[in-house]
C-alpha cells in the first residue's frame, strides 16, 4: 500500500470514467480536455443538530438548488476569463484544447489583449458568459433524479451526477468543440457533504447548526494506491462475484453501488466474523474442554462427534509460545497464537463462543470480595443489585405467578420458552448470554495464553468461569432496540445481528490504595439467532477489525491459513494424504473458498474503513478502479496518470541512448496488477473552515463599484497588487463589508 502526494496533477472524473461501463446511450462525462477546471461549492438545505425529529429538507423541488449551481458555475467561469485577461495569455490547457479541437488559438489570444484594452469587449463577453451553462437536472443513477426527500440521506451517498448543457458557453464554441457536433449535455460528478454552520439559524421553531452542500471537485491533491490482491504471494483466487464480501464495496463512480457504506462496514465485519470463525473450526475442530479446580482445561482428544480427530494431523502438543498459526496442531495452541497476533483488549477480544439458553438463564450474579465491597459507591451498589436481579428471572405478573428459582438450577424447556416470550426479557436473556459467551472467552483465554490478559481485567479467584464482564443495556437505550439484524453481504447459513451494550469492568486502582472502581464502554459483538427459538442456543462472535491495523493482523492470519492449506492440500495418492494425516471427509474446496473470502473481503473492508475515516473529516474521497497498466493498453492512459508522459519519454530517451534494458525493466514494474485508487481533497467549504481556524491570510478584493478597497484605497498602491488580511467566514453578525470581500483561489495563478 503507497500513499504519495501529487500536487497539481489532474485526476478530474473524465480521466477515470473508464473504471466503469457507462453504456452506449449514457450521458457522457464531461471531456477531460475541456479547460473548465474549476470547483464549485454550494449551500444546499441547513439541518438540526444530530438526533433532532425535524426533517433535513425544507424544499419543495430541487430548482433553487439548480440555479445555485449554475449562478456558481458562471462566477467560477467569469474569474476564470478575467484572470486570462488580467495575465494577458490564457493557460498551456486552453492552448492544448484549441489544438485538439481545432480552434484559432491565436484569434483567441487577440480577444483577450482587446479586452484588457477596451472594457466595452469586456462587457460584452460578460453578457454572453451569462449563460454558458444550464444545469437540467441532478441523478442520483441514470434515469434516476434526486428528490428534495433524498436529502435525508447525503451522508450515506456522497456523490451524485449534475446533468449540464455547456451549448451557449463562447469559449466551447471558438475552441471548436461545439462545431464538430460534440455531445452538448454532459455528466459533472458532484460530492455531497454536510459541515457545521460558522453561525446557527433558527428556521420556524428549530434552531439549525448544520448544513447540506454539494461541491465540484475538479482535480484532486492526493492519490492513495491500494493492491486489490489481499497480500504479497498470494495464490488465491477471487471468489466468484455472488460471494466475494468485495463486490459489495464498488467504485464511487457507481453512486447507489458504494452508497450507505457505514451500514455496510457492520455487515462485512458481522459476515468476515463468521467466515473466519467457520474457517478456524474446521482448521482446528473444537475439543471439549473440562475446567478443573485450578482453572486449567483438561484437553481430550474426542472431538464434538465423539470422534479421534486425526483432520490435518493433529495431536497433542505442549504448550509453547510465540508459535505461529500455521505450525500449531492443537486447538489451544492455535487459539495462543491467535491472541498472540491479535492482542485482547480491555474492551474487546476476538473470540467465538456457544451458549444455551438454560446457561444464560443460570447465570449467577457477580461475586464481589468483601475487602473491595466497602470502596464500592452507593451507585455502583445499586447498577449491581439491578444486573443481578434481572438474571433472577421472574415470571410475568398477569400470570399471576412469581418465580423464586434457586440459582444454578436449570429450568425445564417449557418453562423458559414461556418465560420469553415478551420481547424485553429475550433482549436481557440474549445480554446473559452474550455475558456468559465473555465469561468463558476469558476462561479459555486465562487457560492457553494467560500473558495476554489486558491488565485492567484485574485477578480472578480461580473459580470454573472467570467473568471479568458485567453486561448491561446502554444508558442511552431506552425505548431502542439492542439487537440489530444484519442481512449478510454474501449467502450465508446464518441469521445475523449486531448487539449493543454497555461492559462494565470492576478494575482496582493503583494510585488510591487499591480500591475497586469501575470502568465502561459500549461495545458489540455479533451473535448468529439461526438456532435461538428452535434449539435453544446463541453463537456470539467477535473479530479485531474495527480499525485498519487490525485488519492487518487478521490478515496475516488468513495468509496463515492459507500456508497451511497448501501444506495440506491432498495430494494424488491416498497414502500421502494418509501419511499428512489429512482426513478423508476434509472438504479442502470448501476451505480454499472461505479462506479466499476472507482473504479479499478483509482487504475490502480495510480499504472501506480507511475511506469512511477520511470521510468523517470532512475529506471527498473518490475510489476508482485502474484495471492495471499493461504494455497493450499504453495509449488508453490518461496523461497525468502517474506522470505518464515523462516515463514515456524517459523510455524513448533509453531506446535512443542504445540502453534498451532500462526499458525493458521499467515495463516489469508491476504496473499490470489491478488496483483501487482513492483520490483525496477538501472541498472548498471545508478549508474555508479550516482557513479561519488557523487564522489564514489571503488577499482582499475591491468593491465591484467602486472598484477601491476599505478606506479608499486603490490597487496601485499596493505592492502585491492587493492588501491581506485573516480570512473568516461570513455570518449574519459578522458580515462582509461587500461581496466579494477575498479574492477567489485560481488554480491556474497561484
Amino acid at each position: 500500500r503507497v500513499s504519495f502526494s501529487l500536487p497539481h496533477v489532474d485526476f478530474s472524473a473524465p480521466a477515470v470514467e473508464r473504471a466503469i461501463d457507462v453504456g452506449v446511450n449514457s450521458i457522457p462525462f464531461l471531456p477531460n480536455d475541456l479547460p473548465l477546471h474549476f470547483r464549485l461549492d454550494v449551500q444546499v438545505a441547513t439541518l438540526p443538530p444530530l438526533g433532532g425529529n425535524v426533517p433535513c429538507w425544507q424544499l419543495e423541488s430541487l430548482d433553487s438548488v439548480e440555479r445555485a449551481l449554475e449562478q456558481d458555475w458562471r462566477k467560477a467561469r467569469r474569474r476564470q476569463e478575467e484572470a486570462w485577461v488580467e495575465a494577458g495569455s490564457a493557460p498551456v490547457a486552453v492552448e492544448n484544447s484549441f489544438k485538439t479541437y481545432g480552434g484559432d488559438f491565436i484569434a483567441f489570444r487577440r480577444g483577450l489583449k482587446e479586452r484588457r484594452e477596451d472594457k466595452r469587449f469586456l462587457e460584452k463577453r460578460r453578457q454572453k458568459l451569462k449563460n454558458c451553462v444550464r444545469v437540467l437536472r441532478i441523478e442520483k443513477g441514470p434515469d434516476m433524479p434526486l428528490l428534495p426527500k433524498d436529502l435525508d440521506d447525503m451522508g450515506e451517498f456522497p456523490h451524485l451526477y449534475m446533468v449540464v448543457s455547456v451549448a451557449d458557453d463562447p469559449l466551447l464554441k471558438e475552441c471548436g468543440y461545439l462545431k464538430h457536433g460534440k455531445q452538448k449535455e454532459l455528466r459533472v460528478l458532484l460530492a455531497a457533504y454536510e459541515r457545521h454552520m460558522p453561525e446557527a439559524i433558527k428556521v420556524g421553531n428549530t434552531l439549525h447548526t448544520r448544513e447540506v452542500r454539494f461541491a465540484r471537485m475538479s482535480s484532486y491533491d492526493y492519490a492513495m494506491l491500494f493492491s486489490v490482491r489481499p497480500y504479497p504471494n498470494c495464490q488465491l483466487q477471487p471468489p466468484l462475484t455472488s460471494f466475494d464480501v468485495a463486490s459489495a464495496f464498488p467504485s464511487d463512480l457507481d453512486v447507489l453501488g458504494a452508497g450507505r457504506l457505514k451500514h455496510k462496514l457492520l455487515a462485512a465485519r458481522a459476515t468476515l466474523a463468521w467466515l473466519f470463525w467457520e474457517a478456524f473450526d474446521e482448521f482446528f475442530p473444537k475439543e471439549e474442554q473440562a475446567f478443573d479446580t485450578t482453572g486449567k482445561v483438561s484437553q481430550t482428544k474426542t472431538t464434538k462427534d465423539g470422534k479421534v480427530s486425526k483432520a490435518y494431523g493433529m495431536h497433542m502438543l505442549s504448550m509453547t509460545s510465540n508459535k505461529k498459526l500455521k505450525d500449531c496442531m492443537w486447538r489451544g495452541d492455535a487459539l495462543a497464537a491467535l491472541w498472540q497476533t491479535v492482542a485482547p483488549k480491555p474492551h474487546r477480544i476476538t473470540f467465538r463462543e456457544k451458549v444455551t439458553k438454560e446457561e444464560s438463564f443460570t447465570l449467577p450474579p457477580p461475586v464481589i470480595p468483601d475487602s473491595t465491597r466497602k470502596s464500592i459507591r452507593s451507585s455502583d451498589r445499586k447498577s449491581i443489585r439491578k444486573s443481578a436481579m434481572a438474571i433472577i428471572w421472574q415470571s410475568p405478573r398477569h400470570k399471576g405467578e412469581q418465580s423464586t428459582g434457586d440459582l444454578g438450577k436449570p429450568r425445564s424447556s417449557a418453562s423458559l420458552a414461556e418465560r420469553s416470550e415478551s420481547p424485553d426479557e429475550d433482549e436481557s436473556l440474549l445480554l446473559n448470554a452474550i455475558e456468559m459467551a465473555l465469561a468463558k472467552a476469558a476462561t479459555e483465554l486465562r487457560s492457553v495464553n494467560p500473558d495476554m490478559i489486558p491488565t485492567s481485567w484485574g485477578k480472578d479467584d480461580f473459580e470454573t468461569t472467570w467473568r471479568p464482564f458485567r453486561v448491561e443495556r446502554p444508558p442511552d437505550s431506552d425505548g431502542n432496540e439492542l439487537v440489530e439484524p444484519l442481512e449478510p453481504l454474501i449467502p450465508l447459513k446464518a441469521k445475523l445481528a449486531s448487539v449493543y451494550f454497555d461492559a462494565v469492568l470492576q478494575c482496582t486502582d493503583q494510585n488510591e490504595g487499591l480500591q475497586l472502581r469501575e470502568e465502561s464502554k459500549v461495545m458489540n459483538v455479533f451473535v448468529d439467532l439461526t438456532n435461538w427459538e428452535s434449539e435453544g442456543y446463541v453463537h456470539v462472535f467477535n473479530i479485531s477489525a474495527d480499525e485498519e491495523w487490525g485488519i492487518d493482523a487478521m490478515l496475516s492470519l488468513v495468509q496463515q491459513m492459507e500456508e497451511r492449506l497448501q501444506k495440506f492440500r491432498p495430494s494424488k495418492k491416498p497414502t500421502d494424504a494418509k501419511q499428512n494425516g489429512q482426513s478423508a471427509d476434509v472438504d479442502i474446496q470448501k476451505l480454499e473458498t472461505m479462506v479466499s473470502q476472507l482473504a479479499y473481503g478483509l482487504r475490502a473492508l480495510q480499504r472501506a474503513c480507511i475511506k469512511q475515516r477520511l470521510r468523517d473529516v470532512g475529506l471527498d474521497v473518490l475510489e476508482v478502479e485502474n484495471r492495471g497498466i499493461g504494455v497493450e493498453r499504453l495509449k488508453e492512459i490518461p496523461p497525468s496518470w502517474l506522470a505518464w508522459k515523462e516515463l514515456q519519454a524517459a523510455l524513448r530517451c533509453c531506446r535512443k541512448r542504445g540502453a534498451p534494458w532500462l526499458s525493458d525493466e521499467l515495463l516489469k514494474l508491476n504496473l499490470g496488477e489491478p488496483e483501487r485508487v482513492m483520490l483525496i481533497s477538501a472541498p472548498n467549504g471545508v478549508l474555508e473552515q479550516a482557513a479561519e481556524r488557523k487564522e489564514w491570510i489571503t488577499k482582499i478584493s475591491s468593491s465591484k463599484k467602486q472598484k477601491v478597497y476599505m478606506g479608499g484605497f486603490l490597487q496601485e498602491q499596493f505592492q502585491r497588487g492587493a492588501p491581506s488580511g485573516k480570512f473568516w467566514m461570513e455570518t449574519q453578525s459578522n458580515p462582509y463589508p461587500y461581496r466579494p470581500y477575498f479574492q477567489a483561489p485560481l488554480p491556474e495563478t497561484d
